[in-house]
């Protein structure tokens, strides 16, 4: 298939490891989980975007994400954290805390 574009368009999620938790032995398995788990937006895709998105959320027993805080100017990312984040799965993740997590999501298109 070949696909014609005018515009080469870059889409580069980060994920900055700023998660404070009980043991920091973990950080890097649950930013990968994390990475994998979110996308950017499709409404967002087409646009310019370099928004940092800070969530604070708790990781129960069974693996399920509860979103506890969402801080952003875009209104469209906040919902999409708030409605992607309890869907992410954490269940393979050793030694997981029942704890608050801080981390920041850099969403960049460039």
């Amino acid at each position: 298939m070949k696909y014609k574009m005018s515009k080469i368009v870059t889409l580069i999620l980060f994920m900055f490891a700023s998660i404070t938790m009980i043991h920091a032995s973990n950080d890097k398995k649950i930013n990968s989980v994390i990475s994998k788990g979110l996308q950017i937006p499709a409404g967002l895709k087409s646009n310019k975007l370099d928004e940092k998105v800070n969530v604070q959320f708790q990781i129960a027993n069974n693996g399920k994400a509860t979103v506890l805080n969402v801080e952003t100017a875009n209104p469209e990312l906040k919902n999409y954290i708030l409605n992607q984040f309890p869907k992410i799965d954490f269940n393979n993740v050793e030694g997981k805390q029942e704890g608050v997590y801080f981390i920041d999501i850099n969403f960049k298109v460039l």
